[in-house]
């Protein structure tokens, strides 16, 4: 991978505060911006790229995301008895995630954890919550973050009332706190940093998720 003299500063310094655990999504957005020229036209880092376009277009008309969800509205949400998946509905594996920020990170000299991983991946489905997929201004539906003390998750939906959910990206073994006195802010939240620990705020400054690396607790 070859980087000019700007680019080899700007992942010197993300490399840094990654390994610090001093960032947040905001951070990991400026680094998927510098990578994705890096890794636009190398297929093996095709789910990074995804999200990668998606932070720069929040509203999308292609991509996986896209075209999972055409093919499950094509398909009427019709699900392979074999493998328990909506038909023609392919999201991203949690292995093929990981897989792709080994090599990534490899080729950048980013030393990898799991640590790390789960809090970039935390920080990309934040940036990822609430974006919508449309064509020639018809409505295919939205992506929403899903979460519980073990798991992250993208889902996929058409939005209304009654419409299905669907996974498109599920992220498991993470340890976290969850406040349960409160409702799911859908789409107003964001990452933050506090006494060290990466944590889901609104917009009113309520913590209600954070993932347990530190002795702190909701």
């Amino acid at each position: 991978m070859e980087l000019d003299a700007k680019e080899k500063m700007m992942i010197s310094h993300y490399s840094s505060i990654f390994t610090d655990y001093n960032f947040d999504e905001y951070d990991v957005l400026g680094f998927l911006i510098v990578v994705r020229r890096l890794i636009r036209n190398n297929r093996k880092y095709r789910n990074i790229l995804e999200f990668a376009d998606l932070i720069a277009h929040r509203e999308r008309d292609r991509g996986r995301a896209y075209n999972a969800m055409k093919q499950a509205i094509s398909n009427q949400y019709a699900i392979e008895d074999k493998e328990k998946t909506v038909k023609g509905y392919n999201g991203i594996t949690e292995d093929s995630w990981k897989n792709e920020w080994k090599k990534l990170f490899n080729e950048l000299d980013i030393l990898y954890s799991k640590r790390l991983m789960d809090e970039i991946t935390l920080c990309v489905c934040s940036l990822a919550n609430g974006s919508v997929y449309r064509k020639n201004e018809q409505s295919i539906g939205k992506m929403y973050v899903g979460l519980d003390t073990e798991t992250i998750a993208l889902l996929t939906t058409e939005g209304g009332n009654d419409s299905l959910s669907v996974g498109f990206f599920v992220y498991k073994g993470i340890t976290a706190e969850a406040r349960s006195d409160y409702e799911f802010p859908q789409e107003s939240f964001e990452t933050k940093r506090i006494d060290g620990d990466l944590v889901l705020m609104t917009k009113d400054g309520i913590t209600f998720f954070r993932l347990k690396n530190g002795e702190s607790a909701l």
